[in-house]
């Protein structure tokens, strides 16, 4: 795999929440980067900010997955290893300890989770890296924004 631009990646992260957000039913206030951090990666690099609504645990875990599953789609690898090295994952991992999922099966759970968000975000990567795109080009869009790219 070559280098990938860290710009891009967090740009494409962050896409793949939107994306999965919006799938999930949920309205999007805004998506940005902090290109500063991104350069020292320090920090929160990018935050997908939805307008708050209560949602299964679900639609919690698969949001959560969803920027290490674009990011696999666009650029290879392996979803679950990209996950585990993202603090997206102590999402997933507390989701699981609150619904009890045991120990044991936890791992399946997750790799299960990953499955089906891989499957949908795959259908939606034209709107994942044009949200991406946007989001590059600008540092911040609204969900205004997404929606309209939402109905491409």
């Amino acid at each position: 795999m070559s280098k990938v631009d860290p710009m891009t990646q967090v740009c494409i992260h962050e896409a793949g929440h939107a994306v999965m957000m919006k799938i999930c039913g949920m309205q999007i206030k805004h998506v940005s980067v902090n290109r500063k951090n991104v350069e020292s990666r320090r920090g929160a690099q990018g935050i997908c900010v939805p307008v708050v609504k209560e949602i299964s645990m679900i639609s919690f875990a698969k949001i959560a997955v969803a920027g290490a599953v674009a990011e696999s789609i666009a650029f290879g690898g392996c979803p679950v290893r990209r996950l585990n090295k993202l603090t997206d994952a102590d999402d997933v991992e507390s989701m699981m300890v609150a619904s009890d999922v045991g120990v044991r099966h936890r791992a399946k759970e997750k790799r299960r989770i990953v499955a089906m968000v891989s499957k949908s975000l795959k259908k939606h990567m034209d709107q994942i890296m044009a949200i991406a795109q946007e989001v590059d080009n600008n540092g911040k869009i609204n969900g205004k924004v997404v929606d309209e790219i939402m109905k491409r």
